[in-house]
């Protein structure tokens, strides 16, 4: 692939989001911001609870207009969708599985999933969820142990999952902070391309 990724990511919360997930997926914009391959992230955030504080990544449009209610998201999401060309695209939310894979086959794009929670999808009895998930290009997960989980719920080839932040233990939150920052962004960059 010759061309830089410009990305759409359809996401929970990342900045203005507290820990857990939102802190996740600020280290994941983060490290996309530092990959050399990628030109342009497009951000559409569902929530944003508290105040975004200090700058956001050069790379990263965060749409904060996103963030104002359910109606707003899809909005916003429709909207950047038609104008903006991305060749990938990321959801890390089941319910956004659905508006992901058409955005991905509109814009004849490649789509990724990126699981915090496994249970969270594997709880999501829905068909639907099920044989979308069948079509994804690559899965990221944060613990070795979702990608037997996630293979199972959806019956997925487990060559197409990733593992990001490979030094997790039980339920520790170990993500950009915590280790090796230059690590985590040489894999945030080798799964954003091979996905």
């Amino acid at each position: 692939m010759s061309q830089n990724l410009r990305i759409l990511f359809l996401l929970t919360k990342g900045f203005g989001g507290g820990n857990g997930i939102a802190k996740l997926n600020r280290d994941f914009l983060t490290a996309l911001d530092a990959c050399e391959t990628v030109e342009r992230v497009f951000a559409i955030p569902r929530q944003i609870p508290e105040v975004i504080e200090g700058m956001l990544p050069e790379a990263v449009v965060y749409d904060r207009a996103a963030a104002c209610g359910t109606a707003m998201f899809w909005r916003r999401l429709v909207t950047v969708a038609l104008y903006q060309k991305a060749n990938l695209i990321i959801c890390e939310s089941p319910t956004m599985l659905p508006a992901a894979w058409v955005i991905a086959h509109v814009h004849g794009a490649r789509l990724a999933l990126i699981i915090h929670e496994p249970e969270l999808w594997t709880r999501a009895s829905s068909r639907l969820l099920k044989v979308l998930a069948r079509s994804v290009d690559s899965f990221a997960v944060a613990r070795q142990h979702a990608i037997k989980t996630i293979g199972v719920w959806c019956n997925v080839s487990l060559d197409r999952a990733f593992v990001l932040a490979h030094g997790l233990e039980g339920d520790q939150v170990d993500t950009f902070d915590s280790f090796n920052g230059e690590e985590y962004r040489a894999r945030v960059a080798d799964w954003v391309w091979g996905a």
